[in-house]
């Protein structure tokens, strides 16, 4: 993360990872499934409020980073958004876009448009947009 408007790279990566763990280990339980309806309704109630912002917020000065580190839009619907890409590319797409991400920036720092470049650099080398 460059810079704080990237806020829900971090946790919603961390809050999406965590709940697929959690599935893998406990398929029964359901709790990925719960979870992401859980958080899409809380994001939809957030969202309708006029208060709501957009996921990725220009921080200007840092006084204006305690507002966004507490929001339920930055916790919740970073990880939604990683779902919808994973439904919407395919698994083995959106895993290797990740991968790629990681690999490409893991002794640097990225923001939310290298996620995007990498997702649908994969997407057109494995021909998923293609599909759709």
């Amino acid at each position: 993360m460059k810079w704080w408007t990237g806020l829900w790279l971090n946790e919603g990566f961390a809050e999406y990872a965590g709940l697929r763990g959690l599935d893998f280990l406990f398929p029964e339980s359901k709790y990925f499934q719960v979870k992401n309806v859980k958080n899409f309704l809380l994001v939809l109630d957030q969202d309708s409020l006029q208060s709501a912002h957009p996921l990725a917020v220009a921080i200007g000065k840092p006084d204006e980073i305690a507002p966004i580190s507490a929001d339920p839009i930055t916790f919740a619907k970073g990880p939604i958004l990683l779902h919808m890409m994973n439904t919407f590319l395919g698994e083995n797409t959106f895993k290797q876009s990740v991968r790629n991400y990681i690999h490409k920036y893991k002794f640097s720092n990225a923001e939310q448009d290298d996620l995007w470049c990498s997702l649908t650099e994969e997407a057109h080398r494995q021909g998923t947009l293609d599909k759709i």
